[in-house]
């Protein structure tokens, strides 16, 4: 399930080719999520090498939107919490790991 988030402060990337350099500008995003809502380990697995809170959900943020995190990382606080907020929905519910019940 596609779900496109309008960024409200687009990103500036510049490319570099054989043709020289230019700029891009992304407006929005969007999440290729899995149709059947569920977590899998794949998608787990993008978050290896990453550490903390913001840093796991930039990896999902990553995987799902097929931007590189070095784009990602230009992300400003109104877009990076509401994405970090979907991803961690889509995360939900579920017992966390490592707990006792």
């Amino acid at each position: 399930m596609a779900e496109i988030y309008a960024l409200k402060e687009p990103l500036k990337v510049k490319l570099k080719g054989p043709t020289g350099e230019r700029e891009e500008v992304i407006t929005q995003l969007t999440l290729d999520l899995p149709e059947d809502g569920k977590m899998r380990a794949v998608h787990l697995r993008a978050t290896d090498g990453h550490s903390g809170r913001v840093g796991m959900c930039l990896a999902l943020i990553s995987y799902f939107s097929g931007q590189p995190i070095k784009v990602l990382d230009q992300l400003v606080d109104v877009d990076l919490l509401p994405l970090m907020d979907l991803v961690e929905d889509f995360r939900k519910p579920g017992q966390p790991t490592g707990g006792t019940v």
